[in-house]
């Protein structure tokens, strides 16, 4: 693909993953960016791009990614709410905390299952990450 096949791709890839967190975590707190959520998925969607295209990164790891989040987040919401009614804890109709809760481990699942193999962990030499080293 070209580069700006491969660029545009990333864009609408970060901009999945990034507007729905944005537009829950908004609706969360009370709508304090309101349309606004929209330019800030778009500028998340520009900085990713750009990093897609400079560093070459594979955009088939990015749609594990969103497959996976998508995928793994119905099974977050059912335990999240679950939780939730188990603890007493009320959900009034129209509540976004489930689904955020949910998005947001769904996401860290997705990071985990997709991204894990970039992290060298080495725990008999004390190094904890490869990041940073030389």
């Amino acid at each position: 693909m070209t580069t700006a096949v491969d660029a545009a791709l990333a864009f609408l890839g970060v901009v999945a993953i990034v507007f729905p967190i944005s537009a829950l975590a908004d609706a969360v707190l009370g709508s304090p960016l309101g349309a606004r959520v929209w330019f800030v998925a778009g500028a998340a969607g520009l900085v990713g791009a750009v990093a897609f295209a400079a560093r070459d990164l594979s955009l088939g790891r990015l749609a594990k990614f969103i497959g996976v989040t998508a995928a793994s987040s119905f099974a977050w919401l059912v335990a999240v709410a679950a939780v939730m009614t188990l603890a007493g804890v009320a959900i009034p109709a129209g509540d976004r905390r489930p689904f955020l809760y949910a998005g947001l481990l769904a996401l860290a699942t997705a990071y985990v299952g997709v991204y894990s193999d970039a992290v060298d962990v080495d725990y008999e030499h004390g190094s904890a990450s490869s990041f940073g080293a030389s």
